[in-house]
């Protein structure tokens, strides 16, 4: 149901910022290239993945997964499926695994105020949600 971490090590626009340099840099090697150039070979690969890691860093903090009803709601629905608040559960902040993304609250067709969603490692049923600094697990509904 929800994707792992590392899934962007296989997009293109990871391919497209780190492999270039590479192939430079092994290019440089077996040409007995000088050391100047294997360095700012280095240096360029290094940076374009500083740079992946970035972009990948902003898209997960703004990827929007899912809705919640007002500031008090204690429903969340992610991909039509609802999510309660539970609180006789035997889960904690500890357990939350992979991030999912963000679920907001809409109104005026604005996005407001995001909720930060995560998995809880070892089960599909529960999510961990993270508001300013109120963490709250769910539960599916039904």
């Amino acid at each position: 149901m929800f994707s792992s971490g590392f899934t962007f090590l296989f997009s293109p626009l990871f391919a497209a910022l780190v492999v270039p340099p590479i192939i430079l840099f092994i290019k440089g090697v077996k040409a007995g290239g000088n050391r100047r150039r294997v360095a700012i070979c280095i240096a360029v690969s290094i940076a374009c993945i500083i740079l992946a890691a970035g972009i990948k860093f902003v898209y997960d903090i703004n990827h929007v997964i899912g809705t919640y009803n007002g500031y008090d709601s204690d429903e969340i629905v992610i991909d039509g499926v609802t999510y309660v608040e539970d609180y006789a559960n035997d889960y904690s902040a500890s357990d939350k695994g992979h991030y999912l993304g963000s679920v907001v609250y809409i109104k005026n067709d604005q996005e407001k105020d995001p909720k930060f969603v995560w998995d809880i490692k070892g089960t599909d049923e529960y999510i961990y949600v993270l508001f300013a600094y109120d963490g709250t697990i769910y539960k599916k509904a039904g």
